[in-house]
């Protein structure tokens, strides 16, 4: 299954993994593997907060081009010139006003809690470096 995910997608999820926090594929590009589709983007989840996935992606020298994580928790970063987004776990609390957007987001530790607040089942999928679905 890692055979056709590109070399910089595994390099930042090798890299999160050595410094000590989890890291998946997840959403489309894990449905569009698991169809035999090459997905046009990859999504990463990882259980650092974005100050410890800037910090990350400093010490392997990759610029971090965008930093939304006051808002989403997600940091955006370069890797051998790809951009890369990478997105702190989180929850999501909606109300019936607004069904598009969360009226309450936070941060947590539980790849399982991220993964229910995605819209579709097989968008509650993840992948893993080693090719665990």
């Amino acid at each position: 299954m890692l055979a056709n995910i590109p070399t910089h997608v595994l390099d930042v999820l090798k890299a999160m993994n050595k410094a000590g926090f989890s890291a998946y594929i997840v959403g489309g590009a894990v449905r569009d593997i698991l169809l035999g589709i090459i997905p046009h983007d990859y999504d990463i989840t990882t259980d650092a907060l974005p100050e410890e996935t800037k910090v990350v992606c400093e010490q392997n020298h990759w610029q971090v081009i965008d930093n939304l994580g006051n808002n989403f928790g997600c940091v955006v970063t370069v890797v051998d010139g790809n951009p890369c987004e990478i997105t702190t776990f989180r929850g999501e609390k909606y109300t019936q006003k607004d069904a598009h957007r969360p009226s309450e987001v936070w941060f947590c530790k539980e790849l399982k809690e991220d993964l229910s607040r995605r819209d579709f089942t097989i968008n509650a999928m993840a992948l893993d470096a080693n090719g665990t679905l």
